[in-house]
């Protein structure tokens, strides 16, 4: 049944699909973010980076969606800095 789920909809262009979501990640933090396709077992997936606020604590303002025009939705909640320091570095995910 997960699959019917996932497949009901057509996925759109990588490109678009991550454009579009850091264009609307503002409504859901106030922290840095960064937003990326990958993949895994299943398949391949938007996963959307969000920093931590400075006390640890998770600065969503509400959930992300599971599923974003067709793209399965993957929320990675990372320490402060590591956008800027870690995925902004040169050499990364080269």
């Amino acid at each position: 049944m997960a699959n019917i789920f996932w497949k009901e909809s057509e996925k759109v262009d990588k490109k678009e699909a991550v454009d579009a979501l850091m264009h609307e990640m503002h409504k859901y933090t106030d922290t840095p973010f960064f937003v990326k396709v990958e993949h895994d077992d299943s398949s391949s997936h938007l996963s959307a980076y969000i920093e931590r606020n400075l006390d640890g604590s998770l600065p969503d303002k509400q959930d992300l969606p599971e599923k974003f025009l067709g793209w399965r939705v993957v929320t990675l909640h990372v320490h402060e800095g590591y956008i800027k320091y870690v995925m902004n570095a040169r050499g990364y995910d080269d």
